[in-house]
């Protein structure tokens, strides 16, 4: 499906609610079907659990190359993969360069202040490869595990219609 230039869609990734105790990881975060879309915005909105202390989120975005069919059913495997880091080279005049990569682990953000913040957290390319999302959350390890945060996460998914394509890929 061509889709035109601009934002496709936004859904709720994980509603306002207390990260789990302990420094724990959601246990059945909420799946974003993405299908076609070749770039995702995460927001996220953070209060610190105890005003007193300073506290903090971590993010783990997962990404599939599955889809579900119409009963709901995974379409081939239960694979999820990480985002990636890429650290691109100096392109130099008529020389190859070398790009290199890794899985990101996590994303963490420090509260800055007791009241909730809106935080722009990023923008990850898919080249509309993907066809499910998944973001867990937690309390950062440097946060207040003991009284964690709340948190609320919203996904943009969006396209640019082909237009900034390079060599059509």
């Amino acid at each position: 499906m061509a889709l035109e230039p601009g934002i496709d869609s936004v859904q709720l990734a994980r509603t306002w609610a207390a990260l789990p105790a302990a420094g724990a990881w959601d246990d059945d975060p909420e799946e974003i079907e993405c299908a076609g879309a070749e770039w995702a915005t995460i927001w996220a909105r953070y209060q610190q659990g105890d005003e007193s202390s300073g506290g903090g989120f971590s993010i783990r975005c997962d990404a599939s190359p599955y889809t579900r069919d119409a009963g709901l059913e995974i379409v081939g495997n239960q694979v999820w993969g990480r985002t990636v880091i890429k650290q691109l080279d100096l392109v130099t005049f008529a020389s190859d360069s070398a790009a290199w990569f890794q899985r990101e682990g996590t994303i963490t953000y420090g509260a800055t202040g007791a009241d909730a913040e809106d935080i722009l957290v990023g923008l990850s390319v898919f080249m509309g490869a993907a066809q499910r999302l998944r973001i867990a959350a937690r309390e950062a390890a440097d946060g207040d595990t003991d009284e964690p945060g709340s948190l609320e996460l919203t996904v943009v998914l969006g396209s640019t219609g082909g237009q900034n394509r390079v060599l059509g890929v």
